[in-house]
């Protein structure tokens, strides 16, 4: 019986990572606009080399792992295809090839488009200007060997974030930070309010896979039909790191979303700064000893030193640290060495609650 069930389980596994159909370019597959999504993988794909044109695309990728989609438009104009989910071992995304020419022929095909890396956002790349009854190949690989599972779809309104920037920062933004507080400000020109009916704000933190959306704004517009030319958005930042924030102008209309500005902020948390302060009188040449304490008697700091008068009749002790660990009280015990004569002193944190 523990045979028998090893032996399924060898084969769930198996088929769990075979080789997708359109590995082989013979079984493309032939993707159906605004169809919901594909669901795809790089795992355990072959090249077919003679099906790809090394020489055109060398500066661009290596291949790997590829496989082959293909879409013909009906009418000519302007697709999207639209790439999300991915989840790849290496996290390093996919690559690919757009290729206008028929499967397998080198000889016709054009590179439209050769895209060395795709990162794991959900994103869109658009397709100018299709030609009618064309047929377009899309040639996907895993980006340095990685294996990727993603979602795939040729699609008339775009979805994600667009994955050409071309026209960074069109729009003015400033940055406000403190501390982990951010303060988004932007200003949108007359002549570009028409275009847009929708604001979208996204955010990456450094170690994350994908772009986040903080927040979706309509273009305000006041009782005599006026838009608003100045926006801001604030946002709470959770834990320290470098952060991008995206800006997205869309037209539900005519289909467009631009990414219009990209900003950077880091956030380190800064230690709570909290000081004592204590005047110290003794006489030149006197073995001083301070010991910083919790309320259970615990030594969280201790040091010697001779007193001079010049330098040590005003002593900072910092202790911002232990406060910000929690410790509501802390004592401080000054003791001369030579007469063991000591002074206390205590310090407690406010309660703000």
């Amino acid at each position: 019986m523990r045979i028998c069930l090893l032996l399924i389980l060898l084969i769930i596994s198996t088929k769990t990572i075979s080789q997708v159909s359109n590995d082989d370019i013979r079984q493309l597959t032939f993707l159906v606009l605004n169809d919901s999504p594909l669901v795809s993988r790089t795992n355990q794909s072959t090249v077919q080399w003679e099906c790809v044109n090394k020489i055109s695309v060398a500066k661009c990728l290596v291949y790997h792992n590829d496989q082959w989609f293909a879409y013909k438009p009906i009418h000519q104009g302007t697709y999207f295809l639209n790439i999300s989910d991915q989840s790849c071992k290496n996290k390093q995304g996919i690559q690919m090839v757009i290729i206008e020419g028929d499967p397998c022929q080198t000889n016709s095909y054009k590179i439209l488009t050769c895209i060395p890396t795709i990162e794991q956002d959900d994103l869109f790349i658009t397709l100018d200007s299709l030609k009618q009854n064309t047929q377009y190949l899309f040639n996907i690989d895993g980006f340095l060997e990685d294996f990727c599972v993603f979602k795939i779809q040729i699609s008339e309104t775009p979805k994600g974030i667009p994955f050409t920037r071309s026209i960074l920062d069109s729009i003015p933004v400033q940055i406000n930070q403190s501390n982990n507080i951010v303060k988004i400000i932007w200003e949108v020109s007359e002549s570009s309010l028409p275009a847009i009916d929708h604001f979208e704000i996204w955010r990456k933190e450094f170690h994350d896979i994908k772009y986040t959306l903080l927040k979706k704004m309509p273009l305000i517009k006041n009782t005599y039909g006026l838009a608003k030319s100045n926006y801001v958005i604030f946002d709470t930042l959770q834990k320290e790191g470098q952060y991008k924030y995206q800006i997205i102008t869309t037209n539900e209309i005519n289909n467009d979303r631009s990414t219009v500005a990209e900003k950077k902020v880091r956030w380190i948390k800064q230690p709570f700064q909290y000081d004592a302060t204590i005047a110290l009188n003794y006489k030149m040449g006197t073995p001083i000893q301070i010991t910083v304490m919790d309320n259970h008697g615990m030594i969280l700091h201790k040091m010697s030193f001779i007193f001079d008068e010049k330098k040590d009749a005003i002593k900072n002790i910092a202790l911002g640290k232990y406060l910000e660990e929690g410790k509501q009280k802390i004592l401080i015990k000054i003791m001369d060495l030579q007469t063991k004569a000591i002074k206390y002193y205590t310090f407690a944190q406010e309660n703000t609650n």
